[in-house]
């Protein structure tokens, strides 16, 4: 083989050396260009995960601050209707102590009531039996003056008869002038007998006349307290008239009082019913809070990894 001959085939080995050259150069290229689309592509999917990611998490932040705003919305409600609650439990307390307290006072008035009808009865006996005593003293003293004046009757009628028997002689007739003026001296009696009968009448009469007038004022007396016991039997009927009504206030304050008892019992119980719901809502209330503050932060880390993932791809291309 000649110089030409080698000259040819040395040349035929740089451009077969230069088209591998340039053929791994187009290749090398080619293999740029599809890694660049294909990183363009998974940024672009990427992008849509994300973004479909983040729609979903405002929809879930919406959700939670809808559910957030009605917990809220649910505990004001039930913290108002809790003082409402406490406000018609101190009502119905005072309501209660005031009624307990008027029970006292109608029992006390009861009581007294009570006490000044025993007393009552107890005087109008008293006075019954005083007035029976008083009617057996007036009868046995109307006795006693029937007796007195049937006595000075019959003396009257035996001095009369003495009087009336005529003297013929002048004997007789002194006589009779001395009876006369003993009798006018005396009082009608001639003799020291019918003299000390007389003084002993009228002083029997003067002592009935001061009896008499005593019973008299007895029984006026006794009339009067009458009428006073018949004062204080219709008193007497006013007062049971006020006792039964009274009893029937006492028994329907008792109830009032029963009835305020259940009803505070009910308030409580639906108080206590009120505080663990409101427990409940408050316990919701933050485990809504909790998902909402997780949910925001997953949302920041979300768009502060996109961002960098951003700048990364930015700086790389």
């Amino acid at each position: 083989m000649g110089v030409e001959d080698f000259t040819s085939e040395s040349n035929s080995r740089c451009s077969g050396g230069r088209s591998e050259t340039n053929s791994s150069t187009t290749r090398k290229s080619k293999s740029q260009n599809n890694s660049h689309h294909s990183s363009k592509d998974d940024f672009s999917s990427q992008y849509k995960q994300q973004a479909e990611f983040t729609l979903g998490l405002e929809r879930d932040i919406k959700q939670l601050r809808a559910s957030l705003s009605t917990s809220r919305s649910i505990e004001l409600e039930l913290r108002s209707t809790l003082a409402n609650l406490t406000v018609g439990e101190r009502n119905a307390r005072s309501e209660l102590s005031e009624s307990l307290q008027e029970n006292q006072e109608l029992n006390a008035r009861l009581q007294s009531l009570l006490t000044a009808r025993t007393l009552d009865k107890q005087a109008l006996s008293a006075l019954e039996k005083r007035l029976v005593e008083e009617k057996k003293a007036k009868s046995t003293l109307e006795t006693l003056l029937a007796r007195e004046r049937k006595a000075r009757r019959a003396a009257e009628e035996s001095a009369a008869k003495l009087s009336s028997v005529g003297c013929g002689d002048a004997l007789c007739r002194g006589k009779r002038r001395e009876v006369e003026a003993a009798k006018v001296t005396n009082g009608g009696c001639a003799d020291a007998v019918c003299r000390g009968k007389r003084r002993e009448l009228e002083v029997e009469s003067r002592q009935w006349k001061r009896e008499a007038d005593e019973r008299r004022e007895r029984c006026a007396a006794a009339e009067n307290e009458l009428q006073a016991l018949q004062k204080l039997r219709e008193e007497q009927s006013e007062l049971e008239h006020r006792l039964s009504s009274l009893r029937s206030e006492v028994s329907s304050v008792q109830d009032r009082n029963v009835a305020l008892e259940r009803s505070l019992s009910a308030e409580t119980r639906i108080k206590l019913d009120l505080f663990s719901a409101l427990g409940e809502a408050k316990r919701e209330n933050e485990i809504v809070e909790g998902k909402f503050l997780l949910c925001r932060t997953e949302v920041v880390r979300s768009f502060i990894l996109e961002i960098l993932h951003l700048g990364s791809r930015f700086v790389s291309v």
